[in-house]
């Protein structure tokens, strides 16, 4: 699409009524709203996360005590879970 086309259609938008148009729309017709949406919102979303080195290590600990919970080594995984709760 070319640059004159994207400043036709934001002309256009603007005197329909911008914003207010696009609620207009929405509220009349859902369906042509939400297919709107799909077409310019991004499929993907890419993030990075930072985890600390003390919650990485609680997440082992849980996924440990799932585990030993599921092996049937309940009283192990009932002792650990105080041990945690006292921190």
């Amino acid at each position: 699409m070319t640059t004159d086309m994207k400043e036709t259609i934001v002309k256009a938008f603007d005197e329909l009524g911008g914003v207010e148009y696009l609620v207009r729309v929405g509220q009349e017709n859902p369906a042509v709203f939400c297919t709107l949406l799909g077409r310019i919102l991004p499929r993907e979303v890419h993030a990075e996360v930072t985890v600390s080195d003390k919650l990485h290590q609680r997440m082992i600990e849980a996924e440990t005590r799932v585990v030993e919970y599921e092996d049937g080594e309940y009283e192990e995984v009932s002792n650990k879970t105080q041990s945690l709760e006292a921190l």
